[in-house]
């Protein structure tokens, strides 16, 4: 009898920081399927943390739960935030340590050849290389995750520190992984180049490198939760159009070409709402530059730290989404959008072309009037009262996705069956 797979999945910086983004989401979905009732007869699944020089792993997935309960609160301002999250971090150690199950060390197991670790979470930032290294050398396999490598392009790369980190993390999972798992056709193609040029002496590659398109599903947990009045009021006050923009204040995601474009849109007259939504923070200038304005509350409003339940409200209620980034790896907020039908106001980007060809109105965002021109197109053709006429586009499940991954996996380890 063939032995029975076992499965690590990395959690490192989903453990230490209560961040909400594409990349944990991804994280928090492989560990709630592979948890599942339906694959316990498969696999021997742990959830894993990188620390320095060891790997540790917990059986119970419930501290995975317990996170995305901290992360989809409210969350306060100022000093009762910051005591919040320190309380938050303590919490979190303690039922580590008392409820959930001892660290123990992976290193303990025998028979690691067996032994898959899907490197899955943004754990860049964290010394990884010695316990990553001797997981290969005891005989176990890695699938390694390329969520993006736009911190490597030569337009956005700083040499700073969390940069030059981010290299040699991605420069590990070229040379040592069994698997490197791509999130689009578009992060492959430049992962491919990025090979090629930087390290010329690798051979095989090419048959290393796949494509796995990130799931997307609603459930009850994520959206049946309160909304904040204050975004209530905004949308259903509203007779003018809502276009709204969902993501970080990363330069990259040009929402100041975004901001402009409006701009030129209310000076020449037109009465329409902007609405930008995303884990914004004080540390976001150009965010906080724009409560300054005259248009703020007014035809401009900003919220941040939305919930799932507030981003669900604003979707289901806009006219559209307006994202012009100049690069993504994903973006989600594309995926979002088009399950629930609402129309998309997009950059010409390759990644957006994959993902909503056909369904999206793409802009050239090298021309200044080029979303200004496509907000106006959009306007001409969609009455006021026809503004919630929806046709979803679907998307593959998580179901889905953890099928295809178990399948990678198994085919990584030799056909692994269950015993």
């Amino acid at each position: 009898m063939k032995k029975k797979l076992q499965i690590f999945v990395d959690c490192s910086n989903v453990f230490r920081n209560n961040f909400d983004n594409g990349v944990s989401r991804v994280v928090r979905n492989i560990v709630y399927k592979f948890a599942s009732d339906k694959l316990k007869y498969l696999i021997d699944f742990y959830i894993s943390q990188i620390e320095k020089n060891v790997i540790y792993f917990y059986q119970f997935p419930s501290i995975l739960d317990y996170k995305y309960n901290a992360i989809h609160r409210n969350h306060p301002k100022g000093l009762i935030r910051s005591v919040l999250r320190i309380w938050d971090q303590l919490k979190r150690k303690i039922l580590i340590r008392f409820v959930f199950g001892k660290k123990n060390y992976l290193f303990h197991f025998k028979n690691i050849d067996h032994s898959i670790l899907i490197l899955s979470d943004a754990s860049w930032s964290f010394q990884t290389d010695y316990a990553l290294d001797k997981f290969k050398r005891l005989g176990g396999k890695v699938i390694f995750y390329v969520h993006d490598i736009i911190p490597l392009y030569s337009i956005f790369f700083s040499e700073s520190v969390s940069d030059v980190k981010f290299q040699k993390w991605i420069d590990w999972g070229i040379r040592n992984s069994d698997i490197l798992l791509c999130v689009s056709n578009d992060t492959r193609s430049m992962l491919v180049k990025y090979i090629e040029f930087i390290h010329p002496q690798l051979l095989d590659y090419q048959k290393r490198v796949r494509v796995l398109h990130s799931g997307y599903e609603l459930s009850d947990r994520d959206i049946y939760s309160p909304v904040k009045a204050e975004i209530i009021s905004v949308i259903h006050a509203s007779t003018e159009h809502i276009f709204i923009v969902v993501g970080t204040a990363d330069t990259r995601k040009n929402l100041d070409y975004i901001y402009r474009s409006f701009q030129a849109l209310w000076r020449s007259g037109h009465k329409v709402r902007l609405i930008f939504g995303g884990p914004f923070s004080p540390k976001d200038h150009f965010i906080e530059d724009l409560k300054k304005l005259d248009f703020y509350n007014r035809s401009l409003f900003v919220f941040s730290n939305l919930s799932d339940a507030e981003l669900d409200f604003l979707y289901s209620n806009a006219s559209a989404l307006v994202f012009a980034s100049k690069a993504e790896g994903f973006g989600l907020p594309i995926v979002e959008a088009m399950t629930r039908g609402l129309p998309i106001i997009c950059s010409d980007i390759p990644i957006f072309r994959e993902l909503a060809d056909g369904y999206a109105q793409f802009v050239d965002i090298a021309d200044d009037n080029g979303l200004v021109e496509a907000i106006e197109t959009f306007l001409d053709k969609t009455p006021f009262d026809q503004r919630l006429s929806r046709s979803p586009r679907p998307w593959r499940s998580w179901d889905d996705y953890a099928d295809e991954l178990l399948a990678i996996c198994q085919e990584v380890i030799g056909g692994a069956t269950p015993r």
